[in-house]
């Protein structure tokens, strides 16, 4: 009896699909396995680790852990600002960064305690900030640490402690983040005869404001903010009904992994669950006991290399975030099996309201033409 033919119909039907849905596939795994190259400056990357570690030690050592790991936050903050230009041009670049940083976190901070404001607040911010992203690349850069950082500052455990108390303590992390910069920017000057290159010529924002209004004229200019704000519209109703006290890692996964390109959406997506998940069996094995000295050591290793891998691998990145919120956990605490799980189901279900409602319902307007 001879084979039967595949039926025409089915073949015309599906195989386009199947041969589009295997191209993205193989698209996304080399793109997730691919290293980018990046420049490797040691005493950039030594200097944020300190940055991050110094502050664990000095409040360990003044009996306030707690303290020493938001000091760590306020130095991640400014880690990755006042890296180009001149002295005066990185000054206002960390100078910038920091007030947004702090005034966010603040804002978050008095958000938690009244959490209502902050289920609308958080969202809207978000909305704002998809929508005047294109302005300028500084203006969405400035845009989303203040949403990261809003987000962060509503979900830590503020209790009965005086908010202006925790917000010092966080810019003291910011201030101690700023000057090893600078510092870092004196040494490659004086020590290894590294000049910067001319600043660049002031721009007018007259035509950058000009060109986002016209873009934003057209429905198309809107189809990143629509599906921002859809993710965390739906990001919001699954942190009120997720268990645990970190819900907050679905808003932040749906902020970090929702791109304007809907390519890199889907390949932002899956590095941040494959390495959130590598990143918790790494953690698993970090949640026994740990001397202090191998503690900060882990702290100042991950706080120098995370700079370099969100460049070079996000995958890599994303592995390494867990660990260091282990870590940072241990300092303040003994952290449980039951983090690790919240990291992990939260950052899964923001990658899944990403991938299924701010990705795949789009992928039929991403690839008809754009009506100007």
């Amino acid at each position: 009896m001879g084979a039967v033919a595949p039926h025409p119909r089915i073949k015309s039907r599906y195989t386009p699909h199947v041969e589009r849905a295997s191209a993205a596939g193989r698209e996304v795994i080399s793109g997730a396995l691919s290293w980018n190259p990046t420049e490797v400056n040691i005493l950039r990357m030594v200097s944020a680790g300190l940055s991050m570690a110094l502050p664990v030690v000095i409040f360990a050592s003044l009996g306030q852990p707690t303290a020493g790991v938001l000091a760590a936050l306020g130095a991640l903050l400014v880690a990755a600002s006042g890296h180009e230009g001149t002295l005066r041009v990185r000054a206002v670049d960390l100078g910038v960064t920091a007030v947004i940083g702090i005034s966010a976190v603040w804002a978050g901070m008095l958000l938690s305690r009244a959490p209502a404001a902050g289920d609308v607040a958080i969202p809207a911010l978000a909305v704002l900030v998809a929508a005047t992203g294109t302005i300028r690349p500084r203006v969405a850069k400035a845009g989303n640490q203040a949403t990261v950082f809003l987000i962060i500052g509503a979900s830590l455990p503020v209790g009965v402690a005086s908010t202006r108390d925790l917000v010092a303590i966080f810019a003291s992390g910011v201030v101690l983040g700023g000057l090893l910069g600078l510092l870092t920017y004196g040494i490659e000057v004086t020590v290894f005869k590294r000049q910067p290159g001319p600043p660049a010529a002031p721009k007018p924002w007259r035509p950058d404001l000009e060109a986002w209004a016209a873009r934003m004229s057209r429905w198309d200019g809107w189809h990143y903010t629509v599906r921002l704000a859809s993710c965390m519209v739906a990001a919001e109703l699954f942190a009120h009904h997720v268990s645990g006290g970190h819900s907050y890692w679905i808003l932040l996964t749906v902020v970090l992994v929702v791109q304007r390109d809907h390519s890199a959406a889907l390949l932002r997506t899956t590095e941040r669950a494959v390495g959130t998940f590598l990143g918790v069996l790494v953690g698993w094995w970090m949640l026994g006991p740990m001397p202090a000295a191998l503690l900060v050591g882990v702290v100042a290793v991950i706080g120098a290399s995370r700079l370099y891998l969100k460049s070079a691998n996000y995958m890599s990145y994303a592995l390494v975030m867990t660990p260091l919120i282990i870590v940072l956990s241990k300092a303040d605490g003994n952290p449980s099996t039951d983090l690790l799980t919240e990291r992990l189901v939260d950052t899964l279900i923001g990658c899944l309201i990403s991938l299924f409602i701010g990705s795949l319902p789009w992928l039929r307007l991403r690839d008809a033409p754009a009506k100007v």
